[in-house]
């Protein structure tokens, strides 16, 4: 009798644990699915003015910044700007229109001269790359 017991009390545990173990998972979601944000995708457009500016001459850089269809009125925008072989150049910008942030520049010399536009919101960090062909058309 006493190896009956042990069997018959070896099965009831296997079944409180199964049925523990089925709570438990019925009505959750692995952690990573629960908690993962919904990508957030900004579009981000880079424009200077004069297009083909001269050197020396004063420029304006801009970035206009949406999400979805609207304007985003709180990022903070940073242009990085660099000519092949020389130090970056981290240029900030202000909001000169609802998504638009602005910031002049003068370029000092003839050439090609690439631009890093960084976006930053309290969910977002994202950039784009462009250029700015000074002395050229």
């Amino acid at each position: 009798m006493g190896m009956k017991r042990r069997v018959i009390g070896l099965a009831g545990i296997i079944m409180l644990l199964i049925s523990v173990t089925a709570c438990n998972q019925a009505g959750s979601k692995p952690h990573h699915e629960a908690n993962t944000p919904t990508p957030i995708q900004l579009k981000i457009s880079f424009q200077s003015d004069p297009n083909h500016p001269q050197a020396n001459q004063a420029t304006q850089l801009s970035a206009s910044v949406q999400s979805n269809t609207a304007p985003v009125k709180n990022a903070k925008v940073e242009l990085e700007v660099w000519k092949e072989g020389e130090k970056h150049q981290v240029l900030p910008t202000t909001q000169t229109k609802a998504g638009v942030y602005s910031t002049k520049h003068t370029f000092p010399q003839t050439g090609t001269y690439q631009v890093i536009v960084h976006v930053t919101t309290p969910n977002i960090h994202q950039m784009i790359m462009g250029k700015v062909n000074v002395g050229r058309s």
